[in-house]
């Protein structure tokens, strides 16, 4: 055991511990607070992440689903109204969203297919209104779901 410890302890110093604050310090700027609204009256309350500085986002359509009005807020507590959208595919659970902002922040996506079980994974969001929440975990497998990628995490 007390080799165990010494090997941990030997690689925490090959790779920086704060890797989830920088990521954080990165890209929350890009994460969204997501409000929809039925007849006037709050319905859902979800994340999104902006990936064009012209104001695309990225949401899961459970999110937006049977929204009459959707409305997206920035960390700096900008408020846009949604105002179309690109891609809405429920069987995914993905919305492509526009709003009309410019010089947005925004995140730099990946490539799915380098993804590995055991790789560390960091979430960002706002869980049930709880803004800007971080957690973090691991791939704990991959699964073939109606054809696509499913990731399972562990947090």
């Amino acid at each position: 055991m007390k080799y165990l410890i010494i090997l941990i302890s030997s690689l925490s110093m090959l790779f920086p511990s704060d890797w989830i604050s920088n990521i954080n310090k990165k890209y929350s700027d890009a994460i969204v607070q997501i409000a929809t609204f039925q007849n006037n009256k709050p319905y859902a309350f979800g994340s999104g992440f902006i990936v064009d500085k012209d104001g695309i986002i990225i949401t899961n359509f459970h999110v937006i689903k049977d929204a009459h009005k959707i409305i997206v807020r920035t960390k700096d507590d900008q408020e846009f109204e949604v105002k179309g959208y690109y891609v809405l595919n429920e069987k995914k659970d993905y919305a492509i969203l526009k709003i009309a902002g410019f010089e947005l922040p925004k995140v730099e996506l990946g490539n799915s297919k380098y993804v590995k079980i055991g790789d560390d994974v960091l979430a960002i969001g706002h869980p049930q209104g709880l803004s800007y929440t971080v957690t973090n975990g691991i791939i704990s497998q991959i699964r073939n779901y109606s054809g696509s990628k499913l990731f399972q995490m562990n947090t």
